[in-house]
């Protein structure tokens, strides 16, 4: 229950500043390291979750991707090239 009270309090202090500032720059700075936060933390927690493949689960993958490119269901590597380019501007405009 303290672990609570001590993270409620301190969130509450940490608003308190934010909302103080009034310089554009230093929001999106906190903004920005507040992200980077989060992400690594979420790239943590997938990474605790994940677990290797078994041998019989690698090949029932690769039966299914080659099903896949036998019926015609892929992209080529320009079409690839262009969705990761259009993916890249949303993300940096």
């Amino acid at each position: 229950m303290s672990t609570t009270v001590n993270i409620d309090t301190y969130r509450a202090q940490l608003l308190q500043d934010i909302s103080n500032v009034d310089n554009l720059e230093v929001l999106e700075s906190i903004r920005r390291a507040y992200r980077r936060a989060m992400g690594k933390l979420k790239k943590e927690k997938e990474e605790e979750t994940l677990k290797p493949y078994t041998l019989e689960e690698l090949h029932a993958r690769i039966d299914r991707s080659e099903a896949d490119f036998a019926a015609g269901r892929y992209i080529t590597n320009e079409e690839m090239n262009r969705r990761m380019q259009q993916f890249v501007e949303t993300c940096y405009k």
